[in-house]
């Protein structure tokens, strides 16, 4: 069951298309559910008289039993990455990552208080993100205690500095469960991205699963694998 809607965050000086899938059995109990919070939810769902999906994955998400929300990025590209990624490197001024701090505590304070209110959500959290939402992925499971795991889909470490390693650093917690899927090999940033799977191994996380082949990075890799993160969540 599947709710679409629009919201006026004010403090991210936009609005904020949501999508919000509910389970099967959604209306025919009053348990809690676990929550799965997606990053970039223009690819996944398209939103009153838009053409933005990319990739099916309703029938993955409908098996489990899940609260999906979905948040949609801004378009323009340059206000998206400033959102999406703390650990921003690269050249392009008009890109802030001050606008990421203020819209990661905007969700953890403000949006997702409100779906509690609303929808009947467990305590157990976790996110999920492609290419540079998946960064996003990263931050906050590494920053919020909150945060219990994170879908990391073929991130996009073009612009990225090691603060994301320091961050891992600081604020490991070997209880959260990690998904990372590089996806194509040999790209620039192979190291990086095993590097980062080297330091969820050093501390010891119960969960961390690698899947690492040789598809390519666009977004149907989340289709394809984001059935293998539910379950891995769901049935551990």
């Amino acid at each position: 069951m599947l709710e679409s809607f629009k919201l006026t965050a004010q403090k991210l000086k936009r609005y904020l298309k949501v999508h919000v899938n509910l389970p099967q059995s959604y209306r025919l109990t009053n348990k809690s559910y676990p929550l799965v919070l997606s990053f970039d939810g223009q690819y996944f769902f398209n939103f009153i008289k838009e053409d933005t999906k990319k990739t099916n994955i309703d029938d993955i998400i409908n098996r489990y039993e899940i609260i999906f929300i979905a948040i949609q990025s801004p378009s323009n590209e340059l206000w998206r990455e400033s959102e999406l990624n703390p650990y921003y490197n690269g050249k392009e001024k008009q890109i802030d990552k001050v606008l990421s701090y203020i819209f990661f505590e905007y969700l953890m304070h403000d949006l997702i208080p409100m779906f509690k209110e609303r929808y009947r959500i467990s305590s157990d959290l976790y996110v999920m993100g492609y290419g540079i939402s998946a960064i996003a992925s990263l931050y906050m499971v590494n920053k919020y205690p909150e945060v219990k795991g994170a879908a990391v889909f073929c991130p996009d470490f073009t612009n990225v500095d090691n603060n994301l390693i320091n961050d891992l650093d600081t604020h490991h917690d070997k209880t959260k469960e990690i998904y990372l899927y590089k996806g194509e090999r040999k790209t620039n940033y192979d190291e990086f991205f095993y590097n980062i799977y080297l330091k969820y191994r050093k501390y010891e996380y119960e969960y961390v699963v690698l899947d690492y082949t040789d598809e390519k990075n666009d977004v149907t890799c989340v289709s394809n694998h984001l059935n293998t993160f539910l379950n891995f969540i769901t049935e551990k």
